[in-house]
């Protein structure tokens, strides 16, 4: 079983995450200023809002992750 890491394929030049469910997200800014914002890209309606708000907490967190080591 992935861990929720392992879920994620970031793209830092792309400014994006995309889950293995297909879900993806678009970030602008700085992950770790106030000017930092989140867009969820595809979403399913099949979806609970539940799961679509871990989603993007998730994927949020692994793109931080990934953009604090390339800093």
């Amino acid at each position: 079983m992935a861990t929720e890491q392992e879920s994620w394929s970031v793209d830092l030049p792309g400014q994006s995450a995309l889950h293995t469910s297909g879900f993806s997200l678009r970030f602008n800014g700085d992950p770790h200023s106030s000017n930092f914002e989140c867009i969820p890209q595809k979403t399913s309606a099949a979806l609970p809002a539940a799961k679509i708000v871990a989603l993007i907490r998730e994927g949020c967190e692994a793109y931080r992750n990934c953009f604090s080591k390339s800093a």
